[in-house]
């Protein structure tokens, strides 16, 4: 069990909570697989409807980086269904965020990533992602989602983490 962290608990909705640095380094870790493993070409985390199963992330690859991250991690005993449905859930979060991140960065300021470090994986993906980005469809869409955002009329304000339980 060397170099394996040991979630003690976790919380009513699946998310590791104790002890507290292994839990935010699950999180991390999630994040970088994501980023690492996930290509940015893939438009959406899950498939509505049969006609966008080319644009998202097939099921194996989230299978894949499930059982990458369960090798760092040793799971409280019959709780694996339960953190695996809110690791997913925070997956296609943490894979939006990276979309997003390099949107704003990048494609928003009219520049080009050197594909360094964390983003050399990204390399072969870009062109396809930057293409629909820019593309009506990708405008389309943002649009669409702005006027959905509008409409809203609770704003939350925790961020995408949402309340932290040691706060109380």
């Amino acid at each position: 069990m060397e170099g394996r962290y040991i979630i003690t608990e976790v919380a009513h909705d699946g998310e590791p909570l104790t002890p507290t640095n292994a839990a935010g380094k699950y999180i991390r870790e999630s994040g970088c697989l994501v980023r690492d493993h996930i290509p940015i070409s893939c438009r959406l985390w899950k498939f509505n409807n049969p006609n966008e199963q080319g644009i998202v992330v097939p099921e194996r690859e989230k299978e894949l980086i499930w059982y990458d991250l369960k090798q760092h991690f040793t799971l409280l005993e019959g709780s694996e269904e339960l953190v695996k449905k809110w690791t997913l859930k925070r997956m296609a979060t943490q894979f939006q965020t990276v979309k997003k991140n390099l949107t704003n960065t990048y494609i928003k300021q009219g520049k080009t990533s050197k594909f360094t470090r964390e983003f050399a994986k990204l390399k072969d993906h870009w062109d396809s992602f930057l293409e629909y980005k820019c593309s009506e469809l990708g405008i389309q869409w943002v649009r669409r989602n702005k006027e959905n955002a509008s409409k809203k009329i609770y704003h939350h304000t925790l961020g995408q983490a949402g309340y932290n339980p040691e706060m109380a």
